[in-house]
């Protein structure tokens, strides 16, 4: 449900209480943070939400918190497979752990469709998962969780980063037409 669905009173309460609830939020962002907060040290947590946490800008204060209080394990993403018989909705696992973060981490990410769904759930180590160091969403704008661009794909783009000098230190960049 998202924040426009609720009164104003209603809204200005969970953001008071909630650090997550952020812009125009869904309400199930504030869960997350409940959910972390009720978690024992190294207690474990999963929830089924929409994947549209892990990019859009509301949640940029959930992303920062899960990357600075939990241990993310998994994220499965389940959108491009038809997940509910009768709902149109786009969701995303997520597997957390309320513990610090350990050296070496690595996160592991799945992203099924149709073809590998049901495979997964019989047999959760045979569907293509590939991992991510949870630095690499740290070092993202706004702590996006870029799970649908691959650890081949990556290494390019960091390729790019580092071994690559910006157009503008060999020309001038002038916006508009020339006169």
């Amino acid at each position: 449900m998202r924040i426009s669905g609720i009164d104003e009173s209603s809204d200005q309460t969970i953001r008071n209480a909630f650090t997550t609830a952020f812009a125009h939020y869904d309400l199930y962002i504030p869960f997350f943070e409940k959910g972390v907060g009720l978690l024992k040290l190294n207690g474990v947590l999963s929830f089924i939400s929409p994947n549209k946490y892990l990019t859009k800008r509301y949640g940029i204060k959930l992303r920062e918190f899960l990357l600075n209080s939990t241990c993310l394990l998994e994220l499965v993403d389940t959108s491009q497979a038809k997940t509910f018989d009768t709902a149109s909705v786009y969701p995303v696992i997520t597997i957390l752990s309320k513990r610090l973060y350990e050296s070496g981490h690595q996160t592991k990410v799945t992203v099924l469709d149709d073809s590998n769904f049901k495979l997964y759930f019989e047999n959760i180590n045979s569907a293509g998962s590939y991992y991510v160091m949870p630095e690499e969403f740290r070092e993202n704008d706004d702590f996006s969780f870029d799970i649908f661009v691959k650890p081949e794909v990556r290494r390019i783009f960091s390729r790019f980063k580092t071994d690559s000098n910006n157009v503008g230190s060999y020309t001038r960049i002038l916006p508009g037409t020339p006169a």
